[in-house]
């Protein structure tokens, strides 16, 4: 295997792919809120804010994610009632929207909260989860944040 490379973001141009390996690990969470894979694929990749995210490259392929949120922003902060609706219609926007609202968690001035790690089930066991959290928690003593805490899924 080549090096395994960490940055923050991703192009955009990358968002279906993140969008894709975020639901793999995470769809069972948002299915309750949008029940078909493609919607919330589609919805997912529309709604990432790449600069809430360290992402593991290996030959140029995106192999993982570690998505944050701060009292900024997040990595899903482009999920809004509005797309919601736009991409689902306004009864099941709204309804996407209240059990979504259900998993918020705002963090404390000072604090970071991870959003989650995610690792292409190829290359699991090789590190690159815990690559991509040392970055976060790099990240946040970087940038002055007094604590890192996880959301409970």
């Amino acid at each position: 295997m080549t090096d395994i490379v960490i940055k923050r973001g991703w192009d955009i141009g990358q968002s279906t792919r993140i969008a894709t390996l975020y639901d793999e690990a995470f769809g069972f969470k948002f299915s309750g809120a949008i029940a078909n894979k493609e919607a919330r694929v589609r919805i997912l990749s529309k709604s990432f804010i790449p600069d809430f995210s360290y992402v593991a490259f290996v030959d140029h392929e995106i192999v993982g994610l570690a998505g944050f949120q701060t009292h900024y922003g997040s990595l899903t902060g482009g999920m809004s009632l509005s797309v919601l609706i736009v991409e689902l219609g306004v009864a099941r926007g709204i309804w996407a929207a209240t059990v979504l609202s259900l998993f918020e968690r705002k963090p404390k001035a000072q604090e970071l909260i991870m959003d989650g790690i995610v690792v292409d089930s190829k290359f699991r066991g090789k590190g690159i989860g815990s690559m991509l959290l040392d970055s976060i928690v790099s990240h946040a003593g970087k940038n002055g944040y007094d604590s890192v805490s996880t959301l409970a899924i």
